[in-house]
């Protein structure tokens, strides 16, 4: 009784709880679309796994390393070993993300990362395959996740094993091996790298070595022949004139895509930031100008609700499917909205600058995470799963919001308001 007592009491009690439902959920998973392709593609082709990748590389994509795990998983063992591997994935994807920006009440904090987490539709894992889509895009998080929970270690000048540098470095290799992630890390690393250098006036190697693993995966993305190939193939299989296109209306197509998932299909990690931080600022400033910036991205996600279901009448869907200006109009229309949201989080956090460089720093590369798929012309087929690194920055501003809430509570409750 004591031992599930102390276990109830722990911090990481919420994470158990998840990784069980997570693991219920496991059960009921079979191979599916991409995951039968990698699963047979040696066998049928009778060639080597180091062939394979060979050819991919010249033919298909960049992304050697994680298809050469993809692969081995699929083909070569039991697909229960590959589910208990992704179930430990989802739990280093909370751990690194309470280890990062939790550093106190944990319990509780643990708690909010699972429901938050919870609020992101599970379907988008399964879009290509649950092997498929989980080891490019949940792995890829939780793996990158770690690499900056190991970073935040040297910032903090906390002592750092062998063994998890040995980690570090590894994590670094497969997460970058996917370009959402290795522009992530670009930005995260020169940011913070550069902040660590200041402070400290000295260079770390590990992170050196690092970034230059970053530099080197960001640079294979745009020599590897395969990606080339890709690009054309799929643009004449999903987006005929893509190429076409300028970079300004590629982006148009990143942010309507981006938003449409947010507001259009009603995902509820997006409603809680905006409402949380409409209320935040309502509760912090009597100043009526910062009132109404607080609550304008909600009052104009509800008007453009209204409006859509207005216009997505019969009579006026050829409006809605058809017209390139209405298109840019919903996009200078969205991004009004995600500009104001970037204003609130200065707003909130301008009094505590680490925490405001943290919170401008998770939105900016969660929003470049999705403008790195609008120059791809599979920027529509490639579904919601690439949406991923972006719900979970707002998971993660969710969680600084929430504990900024509570650090204005305490102010009051120890009288310095």
């Amino acid at each position: 009784m004591e031992k599930i007592k102390k276990i109830y009491k722990s911090d990481n009690f919420p994470f158990f709880i998840y990784i069980v439902f997570i693991a219920i959920i496991h059960i009921f998973m079979t191979k599916e679309s991409d995951d039968i392709f990698f699963s047979t593609i040696c066998s049928n082709s009778n060639i080597s796994l180091f062939e394979f990748l060979r050819q991919r590389y010249i033919l298909w994509t960049s992304r050697i390393i994680i298809e050469g795990v993809l692969v081995t998983f699929c083909q070569f063992l039991p697909m229960i070993i590959w589910k208990v591997v992704n179930i430990g994935m989802f739990y280093l994807l909370i751990h690194s993300i309470s280890e990062i920006f939790v550093d106190k009440e944990k319990r509780k904090y643990n708690a909010l990362i699972c429901i938050v987490l919870l609020a992101i539709p599970f379907d988008i894992f399964k879009e290509a395959g649950w092997m498929a889509t989980m080891n490019n895009y949940l792995w890829v998080g939780a793996i990158g996740l770690y690499s900056i929970s190991v970073f935040k270690k040297f910032m903090k000048n906390e002592k750092v094993s062998i063994w998890q540098n040995i980690f570090f470095v590894l994590a670094t290799v497969y997460a970058s091996n996917q370009e959402q992630m290795a522009g992530i890390l670009f930005i995260i690393y020169t940011v913070i790298g550069g902040l660590y250098i200041i402070k400290n006036k000295k260079c770390n190697p590990i992170i050196i070595l690092n970034y230059i693993i970053i530099i080197l995966q960001m640079l294979l993305v745009f020599i590897c022949p395969g990606n080339l190939n890709r690009k054309i193939s799929e643009e004449t299989t999903w987006f005929p004139g893509f190429s076409d296109l300028s970079i300004i209306e590629k982006g148009k197509i990143g942010i309507i895509t981006m938003m449409d998932y947010c507001i259009d299909s009603g995902r509820v990690v997006f409603f809680a930031l905006i409402i949380l931080i409409a209320y935040i600022i309502w509760k912090k400033y009597q100043n009526n100008f910062y009132r109404l910036i607080g609550c304008a991205p909600l009052i104009l996600v509800i008007m453009f609700k209204y409006a859509m279901r207005i216009l997505n009448e019969p009579e006026h869907i050829y409006l809605i499917q058809n017209s390139n200006l209405f298109n840019w109009a919903k996009c200078a229309y969205y991004v009004v909205i995600l500009g104001l949201i970037g204003i609130e989080l200065f707003i909130i956090f301008k009094d505590d600058k680490n925490k405001l460089i943290t919170a401008i720093l998770v939105y900016f590369v969660g929003f470049i995470s999705r403008f790195i798929i609008a120059l791809s012309p599979t920027i529509y087929a490639s579904g919601e799963r690439t949406a991923l690194f972006w719900y979970i920055s707002i998971l993660v501003l969710i969680i600084l919001n929430i504990q900024q809430i509570n650090k204005e509570k305490e102010k009051v409750k120890n009288g310095k308001i």
